[in-house]
């Protein structure tokens, strides 16, 4: 009898974990998004707010989510400011719907949805 309450607990426990994960996975990408939508070539404030939000949620979105996602986000974020300092307007753009690409698909993958748990 102890080991199916232990087992009910445990598994109570793991998807209370998967839910709460979801939740807060789904929450720092819309405003990560938000903010990659508002990035501008003229205004540096644009990226540092963006990277404040990504370097104060990057170390927990790292315990769900593939490194490779993270990578990419931090290459295209570097890319970004760098493109913003040398003054090359036209690519700064496309590497802006790069990291915004970057952060819905990390927002996707993390969704309670059927296809992600195959």
């Amino acid at each position: 009898m102890k080991s199916l309450i232990f087992s009910i607990c445990a598994i109570i426990i793991l998807v209370s974990t998967i839910i709460f994960n979801g939740i807060y996975i789904k929450n720092v990408t819309s405003n990560l998004e938000n903010l990659a939508n508002n990035i501008s070539w003229q205004d540096e404030e644009s990226i540092q707010k963006f990277r404040e939000l990504w370097d104060e949620s990057e170390h927990k979105i790292c315990l769900s989510v593939s490194h490779k996602d993270i990578d990419n986000v931090n290459f295209a974020l570097s890319v970004l400011e760098e493109k913003q300092k040398s003054d090359e307007k036209d690519s700064f753009y496309e590497y802006r719907a790069l990291l915004y690409e970057y952060i819905k698909e990390i927002r996707n993958k993390e969704k309670l949805h059927f296809d992600n748990v195959i």
